[in-house]
């Protein structure tokens, strides 16, 4: 089955004096049609050097800022060379691996009787 993952944006921080948002928080949903998992994070935005006015800011274009900020980090890899961290496609890992869980459980619990 293919999995869906579903952006939503929940709540933003922004300083009242501009309305710069310095915080998106967001959850992610996972859904394979028979299980669902999720997750919810937040991650803060860097000032621009131009603002969108707060009224006309969409969802869409918050979502694409949020994988925008999640893929900004970079660390070095084993020969020293500098690669940007796919934070999306690990968080979308880390849901996947939580269907899979549900879908085929390694534990239990419960009673023989």
């Amino acid at each position: 089955m293919t999995t869906t993952y579903t952006y939503k944006i929940v709540n933003l921080d922004r300083e009242t004096a501009d309305d710069f948002v310095s915080t998106i928080h967001y959850t992610i949903s996972a859904s394979d049609g028979k299980n669902e998992a999720g997750s919810y994070g937040s991650v803060g935005l860097k000032r621009p050097d131009k603002l969108i006015p707060y009224a006309d800011l969409r969802e869409e274009k918050l979502i694409e800022w949020l994988k925008g900020e999640l893929n900004s980090g970079r660390e070095k890899d084993k020969d020293g060379k500098e690669v940007v961290i796919d934070r999306v496609a690990a968080l979308e890992a880390s849901l996947q691996a939580k269907l899979d869980e549900l879908a085929a459980p390694k534990t239990a619990s419960g009673l023989p009787w």
